[in-house]
């Protein structure tokens, strides 16, 4: 696991750039925590969540017009950023849909389609709205990338590997889509849930695009023949990507906390002696825990007991200082 390190300031703002790191591995039903839904499953079940697998299952047998599941991130993806996600498909030759889809803004109206819906609702099937898209595109099982800007539709706009990559039915594959400029975005495809064993890597020209905070799984077909069974899982953001960090007016007393994400505990590096350490959830609820101080910094051992996300630390010197921080847990 890569160590993410944060450095932070007792007496000043500190501004992170995509310091978060987001995990959607829907050990619970998305649409039950903060996922929205336009669901017309024909003959299949839609997009539904596998509570037995814990998983999103994507169910499709028969052509909809609209069929997605959305959510909006806590913060803006801009510049360098980084997604994955891991997908199984679960019968050969199915047809088209978004695992992945990015786009700035949400629709205009609550039951367009984030690809073949125009507005208002009603308008006729086919036409597409007016937002910019990237993202991961499958096509009977070949993985392919979607880039388009303001509108524009082009040859270049769904884009496939230089030798087309098919996946195989009942195999997990973990698939990353990182821009890692503004104007370039690698797809890579692996075999392992800890992305090293690389089946394919290439990287496209992405046009310029805004700051993205939608999420979108999707159905694409429109009201077209289309046939998907496929499992999805483990949407990660911004874990594969280098944390920028802006600093103002840093004195000398800085805390740094590692790592992080952890998996049970993290230590506390500072300049001067702590004298109290707080944990809390996102809901201000106080997080049982435990730590050891020493010359400047401290272990900290979360509880057993303490759930997978998002926490912020506070940390009180002996001079009075105080600096607070996010920490994730997995």
């Amino acid at each position: 696991m890569k160590k993410i390190y944060l450095t932070i300031s007792s007496l000043s703002i500190v501004f992170f750039s995509f310091s978060q790191t987001i995990t959607y591995d829907f050990d619970q039903d998305p649409l039950a925590n903060g996922w929205s839904s336009v669901i017309e499953a024909g003959s299949g079940n839609g997009i539904t969540y596998n509570s037995n697998q814990q998983n999103v299952l994507v169910d499709i047998s028969t052509g909809v017009e609209k069929n997605f599941i959305h959510t909006t991130l806590p913060y803006t993806l801009k510049d360098h950023f980084c997604v994955s996600f891991k997908i199984r498909p679960e019968a050969d030759n199915q047809n088209s849909f978004f695992p992945l889809m990015l786009t700035p803004t949400s629709l205009p109206q609550p039951n367009d389609h984030p690809w073949r819906m125009n507005t208002p609702d009603g308008a006729s099937v086919g036409a597409i709205q007016t937002l910019d898209l990237l993202g991961v595109f499958v096509t009977h099982m070949e993985i392919k990338f979607i880039n388009r800007n303001d509108n524009t539709i082009n040859a270049n706009s769904i884009v496939s590997y230089s030798s087309p990559f098919y996946m195989s039915p009942n195999t997990d594959y973990w698939v990353k889509l990182e821009l890692v400029n503004p104007t370039s975005t690698r797809l890579t495809v692996y075999s392992d849930a800890a992305m090293t064993n690389e089946l394919r890597n290439q990287l496209f020209v992405t046009p310029v695009l805004d700051a993205f905070n939608e999420l979108y799984i999707a159905n694409c077909n429109g009201n077209s023949y289309t046939s998907i069974v496929v499992k999805l899982d483990d949407y990660v953001i911004n874990k594969c990507s280098v944390v920028g960090v802006q600093e103002q007016a840093m004195n000398e007393n800085t805390w740094v906390i590692f790592p992080n994400p952890t998996v049970n505990s993290f230590e506390i590096s500072g300049s001067n002696q702590i004298e109290s350490i707080q944990v809390f959830d996102m809901k201000g609820a106080k997080v049982d825990f435990e730590y050891t101080t020493f010359l400047n910094g401290a272990k900290v051992i979360l509880g057993d007991q303490t759930a997978t996300g998002f926490y912020l630390v506070e940390i009180k010197d002996v001079l009075g200082n105080s600096s607070k921080s996010k920490i994730l847990k997995e």
